[in-house]
């Protein structure tokens, strides 16, 4: 366990923010954040080089089918078909909440991932993020995420749910 600098109560490590007082848990030293967010470079499921956004365009070269994620605490990649919403969070067999991407396995309840944390969407203009408003917050490299508003995502970016860390890949 490790202890908030502002009150000095325990916390898990991956946390946002202390139970007690809220306060931010996260260094601002930006090495912090490159020491929790290192995930071993794969190849992709299918053996192709995921699709790369055109720069300075919204679109992509051409839109992805597929979204690959590498989950930190676990080392699990999960494949799933883009084109409808995938819903991300934790199950709750007795709420009936079955995540398309449950994290209950990759330490998701420790790591202070909701049950029902953030949805990914795509559009015409690309792939988006959107917080269900989570109780621990949604980051994407490092930039926090609105509650109930669409981030854009890229190839390659890290995602922090509460304390758990996966990064994504877009496949063709």
């Amino acid at each position: 366990m490790l202890k908030c600098e502002s009150c000095d109560s325990d916390y898990v490590e991956g946390a946002l923010y202390c139970q007690e007082c809220g306060a931010y848990l996260l260094s601002d030293d930006e090495n912090d954040i490159e020491t929790i967010v290192q995930i071993p470079a794969s190849e992709p499921l299918n053996g192709k080089q995921p699709t790369r956004p055109i720069d300075g365009q919204l679109g992509f070269v051409d839109q992805p089918d597929k979204i690959l994620f590498m989950i930190s605490t676990s080392g699990r990649r999960v494949a799933k078909e883009l084109g409808k919403e995938i819903n991300i969070g934790r199950s709750d067999p007795g709420k009936e909440i079955y995540p398309e991407l449950d994290l209950t396995p990759d330490e998701g309840f420790e790591c202070g991932v909701s049950r029902q944390h953030a949805l990914i969407k795509t559009s015409e203009n690309g792939i988006s993020l959107v917080d269900l408003g989570s109780t621990n917050g949604t980051l994407v490299n490092r930039q926090q995420v609105n509650p109930e508003r669409p981030f854009p995502l890229n190839n390659g970016d890290h995602i922090q749910l509460g304390g758990l860390i996966l990064q994504i890949f877009f496949e063709k």
